[in-house]
């Protein structure tokens, strides 16, 4: 097995999207763009030297002045070509497996029959069995819950299931046993493929009157429809590590690669996103300026054995109605010393990322991406 580089580390940057994708007004998304409204937030005050000098200041227009792009570097764009815009299912494509089926939306809630099955596990009365956002619930049933002992169920409209009830009358582990079966239950039905099923207890709030417990509750996904990368990578005995979090990713990272010579990391940061799902500016661009700086810490590790790649799974415009993820084009940037450097083709797959690093490895993909190692000169 013929290897170009020893060692793959690939950091997802999740909610930095770079403009709208040539899908998104199928879902609604016209106009998005993460990067655009940053720097109009911004302006001069957005400082992202090490990401500029890896070539995102080539990708934006409003993203200036321009730059050198760094020597080493080659700089590109990949829209998303997943069925929907989730972050389960742009997480998925990044690991090769674009969905190509809508998940089942709930929107009058479970069936009788689901409903049933599930009252008899519990041996609790359900409460509730209708769309409602996760706020209303606490106020409207959160007081009858904590009456009879019940458990509340309810869903987001789409594809996301909830079981909550106050941890004083439901122990969490049972309510966590709960959402397993359910979940389970679900993944029985012919035709059904619910995203998520989420078990999270409340408790009593001096300010709100209850609120929700989320570090106790349990997020049960769907299982991915078909092989991943990992699944690959594992099978190859190649070794591989996974990190998930924010700036403090990085401090576990550095002394990982000067220990291991060989291998995959996959490093997904999620404080960009989760600020820009609060439609915070201010707060997106100071998490996307701390993994810029931990970044430029990173690459005086990475040496002529190495390839670092940066990418996203999707944007998340801070100044966007809603708190959805956008549908957008992302950055694709590769850096190694081993590199010339230069413009990519655009990508019309993130799955193309999963081709790049199993064509590294001497393995094929399962033809959902299109490596670009050969482009990599």
């Amino acid at each position: 097995m013929t290897v170009k580089f020893d060692r793959v580390v690939v950091v997802v940057i999740d909610g930095l999207g770079i403009g709208s994708a040539p899908d998104a007004a199928h879902f609604a998304d016209q106009g998005a763009d993460t990067l655009g409204r940053l720097v109009s937030h911004f302006r001069a005050r957005l400082q992202l030297p090490t990401l500029t000098g890896l070539g995102l200041g080539e990708l934006h227009p409003l993203f200036g002045p321009a730059v050198p792009v760094n020597d080493h570097v080659y700089y590109g764009q990949a829209r998303p070509a997943a069925i929907g815009k989730t972050p389960l299912e742009t997480g998925w494509e990044l690991l090769g497996v674009p969905t190509t089926e809508e998940f089942t939306a709930l929107p009058q809630g479970l069936s009788p029959t689901l409903l049933a099955a599930i009252t008899r596990y519990a041996k609790r009365p359900l409460i509730g069995n209708q769309p409602a956002t996760p706020r209303s619930v606490l106020t409207r049933w959160g007081g009858e819950q904590v009456a009879t002992g019940g458990v509340i169920v309810f869903t987001s409209g789409g594809s996301d299931l909830w079981l909550t009830a106050h941890e004083s009358t439901v122990p969490v582990a049972e309510l966590r046993r709960l959402g397993h079966f359910t979940r389970q239950l679900l993944d029985q039905q012919p035709g059904v493929n619910l995203a998520r099923v989420v078990a999270v207890p409340f408790r009593d709030d001096p300010l709100q009157g209850y609120a929700y417990r989320s570090a106790a509750g349990a997020e049960l996904t769907m299982a991915v429809p078909g092989t991943t990368l990992l699944d690959q990578l594992q099978s190859h005995r190649i070794p591989v590590r996974a990190l998930a979090g924010g700036r403090e990713t990085f401090a576990k990272l550095g002394p990982q690669l000067a220990r291991q010579r060989a291998g995959v990391w996959l490093t997904h940061l999620r404080t960009v996103d989760q600020a820009g799902a609060r439609r915070n500016p201010e707060q997106m661009g100071q998490c996307l300026a701390a993994v810029d700086q931990a970044l430029g810490e990173l690459l005086p590790v990475v040496s002529g054995h190495d390839l670092l790649v940066i990418t996203a799974g999707h944007g998340n415009d801070p100044d966007f109605p809603g708190r959805q993820v956008t549908r957008e084009w992302v950055p694709v940037l590769a850096y190694s010393p081993a590199l010339v450097g230069g413009r990519l083709a655009d990508r019309t797959s993130l799955a193309d990322v999963t081709a790049l690093i199993l064509e590294n490895y001497g393995l094929s993909s399962s033809g959902a991406g299109v490596s670009f190692l050969n482009l990599l000169k």
